[in-house]
């Protein structure tokens, strides 16, 4: 568990820090074309809570997925007087500091300041952010980024909002040859995988606990031995890939593709290709996320891909359209997750959520900032429709079924 202050007893100072520092370095957003626009958005911005005067430091650790681009909105959000007049900051703690990094939560009614750093990390993860929302008690967590969506084990105090679509694939790398022969594409794996074979790639359900698939050229590929890569435990990125592209239930994640096979998978940080060893590239098979990856293709981030490629699955090549449509295999939504205890809980509302009452920042459907900045960062924004029942027209969906 990550140790965090108790209550502070009264107000304390709000302090300036890196994340507003670095994020105001970027390209000013376009806050409307005319006054008509500019009167509406101020109108719903804060439908959720009207704003109580009272500056509340919002903490939303967790996927290492949405980290930039909710890096960017909560960077929007606390610079605009006009949706945020309390004002309220949003921080957005790195899932991984630096070496040597000291990242700081401001203090506010709730919770004293403290910071994150070696001693202390961030949770890195959906799953380890979601923990730590639900572990806290006292203000010092108040929403949690996450790229998986309500399981069963979650309790019934979590809404998970989410705000766009993002897919999950296989990836291989095209950049290398694949050792003794080399058909097109370039590299031992093929340029597409059934679903089956994917499983058959990781799961190790044969006799000695190994997978049914071990060499490339068993799957359309050239000869090559495979070398499995998964994300960190805790990444939410790998319970999608588990339960949506693997088909493992809860008790079966991390046992039929890691603990009960006789070679494990090696274990990486998501979306960082950079992780896998050079010596590796022709072989290996990994996961990433299609806006993480097409974000790093578009220089918004930095490119970690390191030469790695998108997978197809079942001859449907993931890109905007087929995510948007429906007919590559690994969608998902993409979420932020409140408690409804939180202290702050109106005020994170008011960030992230919907309620009956109308939209949060990040949920309004008029809110072009947002829509461009989730647009930017890779992902394919909602369409305006209902968030659920007795709920407004929103650009978020409170608790959806799955994709």
């Amino acid at each position: 568990m990550h140790q965090l202050p108790r209550k502070s007893p009264g107000k304390l100072p709000i302090k300036e820090d890196s994340d507003l520092l670095r994020f105001a370095k970027r390209a000013a957003v376009a806050i409307g074309a005319t006054s008509l626009a500019m009167s509406m958005f101020a109108t719903t911005a804060h439908a959720v809570a009207p704003p109580n005067g009272v500056k509340e430091v919002l903490n939303g650790p967790g996927s290492n997925t949405t980290y930039n681009v909710m890096g960017a909105i909560t960077h929007d959000y606390n610079v605009n007087a006009t949706v945020n007049p309390d004002p309220d900051i949003a921080k957005n703690p790195p899932p991984v500091l630096a070496s040597g990094q000291t990242y700081h939560i401001g203090g506010d009614t709730h919770c004293g300041p403290f910071d994150y750093n070696a001693g202390n990390p961030p949770p890195n993860g959906s799953s380890s952010g979601i923990n730590a929302l639900v572990a806290d008690s006292a203000g010092c967590v108040d929403y949690a980024r996450s790229s998986r969506g309500k399981s069963p084990s979650d309790p019934s105090s979590l809404n998970f909002y989410a705000y766009s679509r993002d897919a999950v694939t296989w990836v291989k790398f095209s950049n290398v040859a694949c050792p003794g022969s080399d058909v097109a594409p370039a590299g031992c794996a093929p340029k597409t995988l059934t679903q089956d074979q994917i499983k058959g790639i990781y799961l190790c359900t044969e006799g000695g606990n190994t997978p049914l698939y071990t060499d490339w050229s068993q799957v359309g590929g050239d000869a090559g031995a495979i070398h499995r890569y998964l994300p960190q435990a805790g990444s939410g990125t790998l319970s999608f890939f588990e339960t949506k592209i693997l088909g493992l239930s809860s008790a079966q994640q991390g046992v039929l593709d890691d603990s009960q096979c006789t070679v494990h998978p090696t274990r990486i940080e998501e979306n960082e290709a950079t992780s896998i060893a050079s010596a590796d590239h022709p072989f290996a098979i990994s996961t990433y996320s299609f806006a993480d990856w097409k974000a790093q293709r578009n220089a918004v981030v930095p490119d970690l891909r390191n030469g790695a490629n998108l997978g197809w699955i079942n001859g449907v090549k993931p890109t905007a359209a087929t995510v948007t449509d429906g007919t590559f295999l690994g969608i998902r939504y993409v979420y932020n997750v409140a408690k409804n205890t939180s202290p702050s809980i109106n005020a994170v509302l008011d960030l992230i959520g919907v309620t009956a009452s109308g939209n949060g920042y990040l949920c309004d459907p008029n809110n072009a900032t947002a829509q461009s900045e989730i647009t930017k960062y890779g992902f394919v924004p909602l369409v305006s429709a209902p968030a659920g029942t007795g709920l407004p027209n929103s650009a978020c969906r409170k608790n959806p079924t799955p994709l």
